[in-house]
């Protein structure tokens, strides 16, 4: 926006309205009694210097550059507005025109001219479209850090956050002292019975029962026959054992029977020439026993 207020004539307005229709890039229009130095403004500003009325712009990245002098009020002819112009002997008085608000217009959009005022006092609003985004500047020094600002009021507390993760489980404190003993609560209800368990262990046999009567005499049944099988000589050191190779009623005993340990010769004293080998008695015909000759 325009840094002050200036008069203009409705022929500087028009000339001013004119460029800027012309305007590719704009940031803010500027003013001053003397033209732009090369600090003042940016790229895409206008300037207006208003001794002599002047219009600059837009800056550059090469500076302002040449103005570009606006009519004054002694260069017009020919236009009357609201009475005659200085100079012409009519009774009336001249128009004023004031520069309004400047407002910058989104990038693309027409400029325009609103006049908030009278026919004969106009201020005129402007809407100049901003231009282009310039390229972005090399970042500047930082800032010495401001003071440290007054604390602010304390805030309305905030809605309580989710419930965060369990934290491991603390070591166990001390047994506290038992409390006393309550009131016995009403007896339940009974519940369901459970499964059978399991059978318990087979207890103690119990003492014998006295002996019944004795019971009537069954009919005969047919004879058994027992026959002797098969006998086998077992090794010596073994066990006798009688199997039955027949039926309970017809049995057949098969036995094995192990051999005996052998025996060793006997020394056998009974008299001269008489001699036992392997249970063999040898006598000789001139054999002498002891109680005599045979």
């Amino acid at each position: 926006m325009a840094t002050k207020t200036e008069q203009l004539t409705l022929a500087q307005v028009t000339a001013l309205v004119r460029l800027t229709k012309k305007v590719s890039r704009l940031n803010s229009i500027k003013s001053g009694a003397k033209p732009p130095t090369e600090s003042t403004g940016k790229v895409g500003d206008w300037y207006i210097q208003t001794d002599p009325l002047t219009l600059y712009g837009p800056k550059t990245i090469n500076g302002w550059g040449p103005g570009v002098e606006l009519a004054t009020r002694t260069q017009i002819t020919g236009l009357t507005i609201g009475g005659a112009l200085p100079g012409s002997g009519g009774g009336g008085s001249s128009a004023t025109i004031a520069v309004g608000v400047t407002t910058t217009g989104a990038p693309g959009t027409d400029a325009s001219v609103t006049n908030s005022g009278t026919s004969s006092a106009a201020i005129f609003n402007f809407t100049i479209p901003r231009g282009d985004v310039g390229a972005t500047g090399t970042t500047g020094a930082t800032g010495a850090t401001g003071a440290t600002g007054a604390t602010g009021a304390t805030g309305a507390a905030g809605a309580t956050g989710p419930q965060g993760p369990a934290g491991a489980q603390g070591e166990t404190g001390a047994t506290g002292p038992t409390g006393a003993t309550g009131a016995q609560g009403p007896q339940g209800e009974q519940g369901i019975q459970g499964d059978t368990g399991p059978a318990g262990a087979t207890g103690p046999t119990g003492a014998a029962g006295a002996t019944g009567a004795t019971g009537a005499q069954g009919p005969q049944g047919n004879a058994g026959t027992i026959a002797i099988g098969a006998v086998n000589t077992g090794s010596p050191g073994t066990s006798v054992s009688v199997t039955n190779s027949g039926t309970s009623t017809t049995a057949i005993l098969n036995f094995t029977i192990p051999r005996g340990d052998p025996g060793t010769n006997a020394t056998v004293t009974a008299g001269t020439n008489i001699t036992v080998v392997d249970g063999q008695v040898s006598v000789s015909s001139t054999a002498q026993f002891d109680d005599g000759t045979y």
